[in-house]
């Protein structure tokens, strides 16, 4: 099956529609952590994020920006490894 670089770049375009969508859509959406059951996680938000995500009652919460830009680190530092194992 062949596909033709409009017919790409019109999927793309509906990407990244759909992309926005859900960041608007998900953008107040936010999880609470607890500080005794979650305190390694609250500490690799610190490590990743600095501490300034942590109120000043110790309240820390993950953001769907927080989880995006998790993702994106990950999938940017795959590719960098398996850049350099070629």
């Amino acid at each position: 099956m062949t596909v033709s670089l409009d017919e790409v770049n019109t999927v793309l375009k509906e990407s990244e529609v759909i992309q926005q969508e859900l960041q608007t859509k998900l953008s107040t959406i936010r999880v609470k952590l607890d500080k005794k059951d979650n305190a390694d996680v609250i500490e690799a938000i610190r490590q990743v994020f600095g501490g300034e995500l942590i109120s000043d009652y110790g309240n820390v919460y993950i953001t769907y920006d927080m989880y995006n830009t998790c993702i994106n680190l990950i999938r940017d530092l795959g590719k960098l490894i398996g850049e350099a194992s070629i």
